[in-house]
């Protein structure tokens, strides 16, 4: 289950995709040129769970105010013992396939702060969480003030929220105060 490097390489595919649905939106003169051009390139591991075996995934890449960049991603990893199977009741209500079960594994949300036009990257928030798929960690953003925003998927947690089917939180945990 270990990925490696292949968190940066997911946010240049995501931004590569972005970009080339934008440019088959502009017409015809799209037509003529390449979608995307990738100019001094670079791959680089920004962020690899202590624990093996882990995976990283739904990705978030967003600026900060002051030249600041963030990366956020869903960090799960196999706790000992498991964590507990979620009940047949929530299996159903949350509709997902057989085989798709991660109640069980141990999920948080890490954020990572680059101060330094992306060289090098530094983990400012860990958050755990009790989601069954994704907590919707790729649904984050930085208010001018300072405030992180992260929105949440509640129908997939693992544990009894609001009943609406998404929530934010603005109290993010911190292990360093971002500048």
């Amino acid at each position: 289950m270990n990925q490696g490097s292949e968190l940066a390489m997911v946010v240049m595919y995501v931004m590569l995709a972005m970009l080339a649905t934008l440019s088959q939106t502009r017409g015809d003169e799209a037509e003529s040129a390449p979608a995307v051009r990738a100019v001094d390139f670079r791959s680089q591991q920004v962020y690899k769970s202590q624990q093996d075996p882990s995976y990283t995934s739904w990705v978030s890449f967003f600026p900060g105010e002051r030249g600041q960049w963030y990366l956020t991603c869903e960090e799960v990893t196999r706790p000992d013992p498991p964590l507990p199977k979620c009940t047949r009741q929530q299996w159903y209500e949350m509709s997902l396939p057989d085989g798709y079960d991660k109640s069980q594994y141990r999920m948080e949300i890490v954020m990572l702060e680059s101060q330094d036009n992306m060289k090098t990257w530094r983990v400012i928030s860990r958050q755990p969480v009790r989601f069954q798929h994704s907590a919707g960690s790729f649904g984050q953003a930085r208010t001018t003030d300072g405030r992180f925003l992260r929105f949440l998927w509640s129908c997939y947690s693992l544990e009894t929220l609001q009943s609406t089917p998404t929530r934010y939180s603005t109290n993010l945990p911190t292990m360093a105060r971002p500048g």
